[in-house]
């Protein structure tokens, strides 16, 4: 075969597969950007008929499932409440508890474990980010073997990338998410005082001492 008549499949396999260059983890997470999100979307076309619009497309297909997948997280954490609240029934009725109490309970764990088999895993600007710049090497290399004029992955625009601000743990912030389960924040910074917690709370745990170099 003709490079001139490669998939861009196959030329992603061929690129992939003489970068021996690369660091381990990098060469395996390329090698599941490619099999995972180009393929299914680009791997059919004609190298040379690849453009940004088709890119851009893929990235639009990652965005929309994205609300299919914030709809499933919703849909689960609805499921759970509706989980405790119906085990709370059962466990607070007296006794003999009601048969009706616990098949409602069997029933709202049922759903419950249905909801968590779907994706609920957001993928945020810095995964996205992370695909196009593998795209982008391996069309870099695609130019300078005159296989396509240009790289397409360059035009594509996507989301602003913003490294979220860590906060840490205070006293108020802890309170709060006691009171109600939500995070301040993205990234969560523990004290001190409470990285010590943490070690002294594991100090038996077989990866103690991974922790603690860690820390």
């Amino acid at each position: 075969m003709k490079q001139r008549d490669e998939t861009t499949s196959e030329y992603l396999d061929r690129w992939h597969a003489k970068r021996v260059d690369l660091k381990r983890k990098t060469r395996f997470g390329y090698r599941d950007f490619i099999d995972r999100i180009f393929k299914p979307a680009l791997g059919h076309l004609a190298l040379p008929d690849l453009r940004d619009r088709h890119i851009q497309e893929m990235f639009q297909q990652i965005w929309a499932f994205n609300e299919i997948k914030k709809a499933n997280q919703e849909a689960a954490e609805l499921a759970k409440i509706e989980c405790e609240a119906a085990y709370l029934a059962w466990r607070q009725a007296p006794t003999p508890r009601p048969p009706e109490l616990r098949q409602a309970w069997d029933q709202a764990r049922a759903a419950l474990k249905e909801t968590r088999t779907k994706p609920r895993q957001n993928t945020g600007p810095a995964s996205q980010k992370r695909y196009l710049d593998c795209l982008s090497a391996a069309l870099g290399d695609a130019v300078t073997e005159r296989l396509i004029t240009q790289n397409w992955a360059k035009l594509v625009v996507l989301p602003k990338y913003e490294r979220p601000q860590p906060l840490v743990w205070t006293d108020e912030r802890v309170a709060r998410w006691r009171e109600t389960g939500e995070k301040p924040g993205p990234v969560m910074v523990w004290t001190p005082e409470q990285t010590g917690q943490f070690l002294d709370a594991a100090v038996n745990h077989p990866m103690y001492i991974m922790w603690h170099l860690m820390v």
